[in-house]
């Protein structure tokens, strides 16, 4: 009996050593199915630390690389962002940041002095990005970042004002040049303005100050040249605006001129004077009339006895076939602008020669030619 026990005895102590081994084997396993699980990021991590820490370098004397740990990144720019901006669309750039393994984009609204919260970009490696975004007012900021630090950026602003209808971008003329004003001084009062057409332009306002007084609107026209007419005596100074649907121009430059009108006075010639008449009494009835010559005059008008005789441009006339009597001559000049008065009167008497036969009877005085 006691020798059955023995071995009963015996084999559960064989038992009990198998199961400990067993549960120390798994125990074992256990563990090194954690350490796996544990250790291959470890590992991972591990060398992304080295290789972001430490540069590797050959040495000069041919061994091993000599490892130099990084620096933290270095300063850099955000560049200037265009503002206002007017469809959402932000481009980002900046410059590079040294030993910088990659970049953190930042945004708020409105101003940010510090940066805080989640980055709108992680682990971001170019040195550009584009954001879009609604309307407001936003502030931006790039952190550079390796496994010694980080460093960011300045900040920029930009507005945000995205239109719900098209945005109507009005177009006003460009400035006409008004021609140079001539003749001044002008001498009839009508000045005529003229300026270059303007292809964008429907309409021109012209302005006009009188003697140093204020511009004011003269008359709005289609048309690139205006007449001003029956001025008086003064200084006159003109400008022009060009027009259309989307506005005014500014004004052009400004001409001048001076009205001095001109008042004629007509030119009247004076009366000539007529010569005194010889001989006289006159015996054959043909008589010569003579006056000076009147630098104004164009022609002359003879009379006799108050009757126009004839119209000549000498000053010389020779009157015939008069019968006895007296005779009254008289002279006009003719001028352009009227005709003077009468001159002084001439007068001759006409005797004209007969020959008497002793019986009181006329006698003709004959001359007898013998061939």
């Amino acid at each position: 009996m006691a020798e059955k026990q023995g071995r009963v005895s015996s084999k559960r102590s064989t038992g009990t050593k198998y199961k400990e081994l067993d549960k120390k084997f798994k125990v074992l396993v256990v563990f090194g199915i954690i350490f796996c699980i544990a250790g291959i990021p470890m590992i991972i991590w591990g060398g992304m630390w080295a290789y972001n820490t430490y540069t590797m370098y050959p040495s000069n004397g041919g061994g091993g690389p000599v490892i130099i740990p990084k620096d933290p990144p270095g300063s850099f720019t955000l560049n200037t962002i265009s503002s206002p901006d007017t469809d959402g669309v932000i481009s980002l750039s900046w410059t590079s940041s040294s030993d910088a393994s990659y970049y953190h984009i930042y945004r708020r609204i409105n101003y940010i002095g510090q940066v805080y919260g989640s980055p709108i970009k992680q682990f971001h490696t170019s040195l550009s990005y584009t954001d879009i975004v609604s309307s407001n007012s936003y502030v931006y900021k790039i952190e550079a970042v390796n496994l010694e630090g980080r460093i960011f950026s300045n900040t920029r602003t930009v507005a945000v004002i995205i239109y719900d209808t098209p945005v109507v971008v009005l177009v006003p003329p460009n400035t006409p040049l008004i021609n140079y004003l001539s003749p001044t001084p002008d001498i009839d009062g009508d000045i005529y303005l003229r300026w270059g057409i303007i292809s964008d332009a429907t309409s021109y306002i012209i302005y006009r100050s009188i003697n140093g007084g204020a511009f004011s609107n003269l008359v709005t026209i289609s048309g690139t040249s205006y007449y001003d007419n029956d001025l008086s005596d003064g200084v006159y100074r003109y400008k022009v605006k060009a027009r259309n649907a989307d506005g005014v121009s500014g004004f052009s430059d400004t001409q001048s001129v001076t009205v001095q009108n001109y008042v004629y006075i007509p030119i009247i010639p004076i009366a000539p004077t007529v010569s005194l008449i010889t001989p006289n009494p006159d015996t054959d009835g043909s008589v010569e009339i003579s006056w000076n010559s009147v630098s104004d005059a164009t022609s002359y008008e003879l009379y006799r006895n108050n009757v126009k005789i004839t119209t000549i441009a000498s000053t010389l006339y020779i009157d015939s076939g008069l019968a006895d009597g007296t005779y009254y001559y008289k002279v006009i000049c003719v001028g352009v602008d009227g005709n003077s008065g009468y001159s002084i009167t001439q007068s001759v008497t006409v005797q004209n020669d007969v020959l008497d036969d002793g019986n009181g009877e006329e006698e003709t005085d004959y001359t007898m030619i013998y061939i």
